[in-house]
């Protein structure tokens, strides 16, 4: 899911589970193309505004507790 997320937007890179060696690879991809973490800073930023910014999650957390709490009530009532 991060993975994809990362790929699809070039907002970052990921390595392997586990893999010392994947990540000192990103780790040096990176030092040597500053250029590509200006880029990936860049869309990491867009993201976060997109998808992550503290009002849309918060608003969207709150509309699943809302239907948590309705189901529950609809149970509680035999519907």
């Amino acid at each position: 899911m991060l993975a994809d997320l990362l790929r699809e937007t070039g907002s970052g890179l990921s390595y392997g589970a586990n893999s010392g060696v994947q990540l000192a690879d990103k780790i040096l991809q990176l030092y040597a193309d500053r250029d590509q973490v200006a880029i990936m800073s860049n869309n990491a930023e867009a993201v976060y505004i997109e998808h992550f910014e503290y009002a849309k999650v918060m608003a969207s957390f709150e509309n699943y507790l809302k239907k948590v709490v309705d189901n529950r009530a609809a149970l509680a009532d035999g519907e």
